[in-house]
């Protein structure tokens, strides 16, 4: 069986779209094994968002690529408009985006009605999310409450150092003994991506 470093590996491997989430009290720790993970993503053509809901700029600006933190997720889900086009061939699409809204105009011979058209949501934006120093996902604040399904459909990486963590992540590197998240991270690092690391 593969040690906890050896799955987080794995997972990192194979994930091209990563979101990073801190937890509403996010210490300078987590933010900063947060960024490195950010950084080590982006020099290695992944696509990677970090989301801090109580984020102050100002304190944190000393710190490379800080600028990148948001405090929501780009785009994290699609949504699919769907035409019942049995009866009513599609012609034409085209759209115009507006000052506070989206109109989509369908061409067709026939006449499409509301009961034709249907909108779903898609799926989620990304292959894995990486959670730092949240001792459950209660933690994380809002993200958890306004996107409840996004952190039951994708997978979860967990490293923590808090003693009461949770071990909420399909992978869980939590290490209490260590003196943060950043440790955990390092070892990580030195462990799988050496050559990757930068100053």
């Amino acid at each position: 069986m593969f040690s906890s470093k050896q799955q987080a590996f794995e997972i990192i491997d194979k994930s091209q779209s990563i979101l990073i989430v801190l937890p509403k009290d996010a210490s300078l720790d987590n933010i900063a094994c947060a960024l490195a993970f950010f950084n080590f993503f982006r020099d290695t053509d992944k696509k990677a968002e970090i989301v801090c809901q109580e984020l102050t700029l100002e304190k944190i600006s000393f710190l490379p690529l800080s600028s990148e933190m948001k405090k929501e997720p780009a785009a994290p889900r699609q949504f699919i408009i769907s035409v019942n086009a049995a009866e009513n061939q599609i012609k034409q699409l085209r759209y115009e985006a507006q000052e506070k809204e989206l109109k989509i105009f369908i061409f067709s011979h026939g006449k499409i009605e509301q009961k034709d058209l249907k909108l779903e949501p898609g799926p989620f934006n990304y292959d894995l999310i990486i959670i730092v120093g949240a001792p459950d996902l209660e933690s994380l604040g809002h993200y958890y409450e306004k996107y409840p399904d996004l952190f039951f459909e994708k997978p979860i990486l967990n490293i923590d150092n808090h003693p009461g963590n949770e071990h909420y992540g399909e992978i869980n590197l939590v290490e209490p003994t260590a003196s943060s998240c950043s440790e955990i991270a390092a070892d990580l690092f030195n462990a799988f991506f050496s050559t990757q690391i930068t100053p």
